[in-house]
């Protein structure tokens, strides 16, 4: 009876001892696998997404025009778009068209309007060659109506 006795009390211990790491493994497990189906799903899309841009951009270099029936490039129907095509760019019969770029910190500093950087592009348009000319932001010019300043404050006055 003792024998039977001991067994009971062995089986009740073994019944009663819960092993903590089955309990540890399983939601870290759970959390990864949902990490990854997740992963997964953003992957399938963005390469779908992609694929669908590169299909998108190839249709349109391999375009063609119906009137003409010449294959139209890219850039060309980019142009389209931005402007009509009969229209010209002042300085385009005078085989030189220039463009002013300037760039701003924007709000939240000290002279956030004043221009950081101009430069002027200008392009001849037989060749398609462009030269570049920085204009130093401390340059003194006569700004209209505001007198001598630094030509970065043009921008700030709207010129």
């Amino acid at each position: 009876m003792p024998d039977l006795l001991k067994e009971k009390e062995k089986d009740t211990v073994n019944h009663n001892k819960v092993d903590a790491s089955v309990y540890n493994k399983t939601p870290a497990k759970r959390n990864l696998s949902l990490l990854w189906r997740t992963l997964l799903v953003v992957l399938i899309i963005s390469i779908g997404f992609g694929l669908g841009l590169i299909t998108k951009a190839v249709l349109a270099v391999n375009s063609t025009n119906i009137e003409s029936g010449q294959k139209i490039g890219f850039f060309e129907q980019i142009r389209h778009l931005i402007s009509n095509p009969e229209d010209q760019i002042q300085g385009e019969n005078e085989d030189r068209i220039n463009i002013l770029l300037t760039g701003i910190g924007g709000p939240g500093h000290q002279g956030a309007y004043l221009a950081d950087t101009i430069i002027v592009a200008s392009l001849k348009t037989s060749t398609n060659e462009v030269a570049t000319l920085s204009i130093p932001r401390d340059l003194y010019v006569d700004i209209p109506e505001f007198g001598w300043r630094k030509i970065n404050n043009s921008l700030a006055f709207g010129l």
